[in-house]
């Protein structure tokens, strides 16, 4: 056999064999995020959509899913368009904003700075 030849099919076999397992592991790795993503599905979960919007579950029917942002405005998405759940990132900030020390004094009176006697 020619060696040109040769080499042609063992490139050729390592070509297919290459295909095949790239294959496999990218079957995988859409299962895996299809299994976080109907994990993440449930009811008050926030989550994050492929679009990098945050937003809680508030309603699922078939494919359609109802995200409310921190406002309480709901958008609708389809489901495949939801990545993962996910914490909103400025909940870490709730409870770390400091308390004023000192209260501020009610003042019920208006000053007028124009003194009727002195016109």
């Amino acid at each position: 056999m020619d060696p040109n030849t040769l080499m042609l099919i063992t490139i050729g076999v390592f070509f297919v064999a290459m295909l095949v397992l790239s294959s496999k592991g990218a079957k995988r790795q859409r299962a895996a995020m299809e299994a976080e993503r109907e994990k993440a599905l449930q009811l008050g979960n926030w989550v994050i959509t492929t679009s990098g919007f945050y937003g809680k579950i508030v309603d699922l029917d078939g494919d359609v899913v109802t995200l409310a942002t921190p406002m309480g405005d709901e958008t609708y998405w389809n489901k495949r368009f939801i990545v993962r759940a996910e914490e909103l990132p400025l909940s870490v900030l709730e409870g770390t904003l400091e308390e004023p020390e000192e209260e501020l004094e009610i003042v019920d009176e208006v000053v007028n700075d124009e003194d009727p006697q002195n016109s």
